[in-house]
């Protein structure tokens, strides 16, 4: 009997470390798994829930499950997971992670977003797409890059959000087509945007 409690017992607290290694939980309500730990992957994880701390994010917290992995390509579905590329630049952190909570966002607004990409095609018959993407990904990201800069202005301040999206344009080569019309020519999104109600609270 005793050998069967103390086996329990053992299976309870290697559940517990493994549980307290994989994932933490915060006051925020995120919850962040590290996938295949490392220095890296814990870093990207204490900076972005110190972000959840120092900025208030809960408007803009449409998953609260995140995935950290080294070697990933971020992404906001099944579950919203970033890579560690940028562990070591908290305000770069941030603005990837808010782009792929937009993804939840514009998911959430189905409907609205609908119709302002049948007003982006009139304004951008033709847009770049990669090979293997449908336009619409393009007109998409028009909307998630254009409410990004204003939620990492919203935190950061103007000259930080658009040092960011420069960077994330000129230097990863990410959507550049999309993030220059944001950044130089983002008069007719805006228009759309607004008049579609995009914009989530409080941005």
């Amino acid at each position: 009997m005793k050998w069967i409690l103390f086996f329990c017992v053992s299976v309870l607290l290697l559940t517990s470390c493994a549980s307290q290694n994989d994932s933490s939980e915060h006051p925020s309500g995120v919850t962040v798994h590290e996938i295949n730990p490392d220095k890296w992957t814990n870093l990207t994880k204490q900076n972005l829930l110190h972000l959840t701390q120092v900025y208030d994010l809960q408007p803009l917290l449409f998953t609260k499950t995140v995935n950290i992995e080294t070697k990933a390509v971020s992404r906001s579905h099944p579950v919203l997971t970033i890579n560690t590329r940028h562990a070591e630049h908290p305000n770069r952190i941030l603005a990837q992670f808010l782009h792929e909570e937009l993804h939840w966002w514009t998911e959430i607004k189905a409907r609205e977003v609908d119709l302002a990409i049948k007003d982006l095609v009139k304004i951008y018959p033709k847009v770049p797409h990669a090979k293997n993407e449908r336009p619409y990904v393009t007109y998409l990201h028009l909307i998630i890059c254009y409410i990004e800069f204003k939620a990492v202005a919203h935190y950061l301040g103007s000259k930080e959000a658009t040092n960011i999206l420069t960077y994330t344009m000129k230097k990863e080569k990410l959507h550049p087509w999309v993030y220059h019309q944001v950044l130089y020519k983002d008069f007719a999104i805006k228009k759309v945007v607004e008049k579609h109600q995009l914009l989530p609270p409080p941005l």
